[in-house]
């Protein structure tokens, strides 16, 4: 497969921060469900899922099966991001699954070329996103 490139124009800015845990903004993931029809939102809290059925985050995502799911996944940004990925292209390829997949382009990385680059259909996003704050759960 070849991997598709289309440029989608969002009026976006990021705050960084700490946390590897930032919400969609509504209107990326509404644009995205209007074309995909999401079944399961893979990587969510209780505060933060797109969907009403989702994948919590105490529970083990990257271990249960997301068979014939048609899902939508903003997996945290940190180290775990080339797991994810992988866990993606699993599904994907052996489970029948469609998986959308909001990630940043990594191609300074070799796991960005093995798993995502040959297997992926790939939309940039011009700018860069403002997402959702994650939930202080102090406050």
């Amino acid at each position: 497969m070849i991997a598709a490139t289309r440029s989608i124009q969002w009026r976006a800015s990021t705050t960084p921060g700490a946390s590897v845990e930032w919400g969609t903004p509504p209107a990326i993931y509404e644009a995205l469900d209007v074309e995909f029809d999401f079944t399961l939102d893979a990587a969510a809290s209780g505060s933060n899922a797109k969907h009403v059925r989702y994948v919590a985050k105490d529970t083990d995502a990257l271990a249960i099966g997301w068979k014939d799911e048609r899902g939508f996944c903003n997996p945290p940004y940190g180290r775990a991001l080339k797991a994810w990925c992988h866990k993606a292209l699993h599904e994907a390829t052996e489970n029948n699954a469609l998986v959308v997949m909001l990630i940043p382009a990594r191609t300074d990385v070799s796991w960005f070329h093995e798993v995502v680059l040959p297997h992926a259909e790939i939309r940039f996003l011009r700018g860069r996103l403002s997402y959702v704050p994650p939930v202080d759960p102090k406050k």
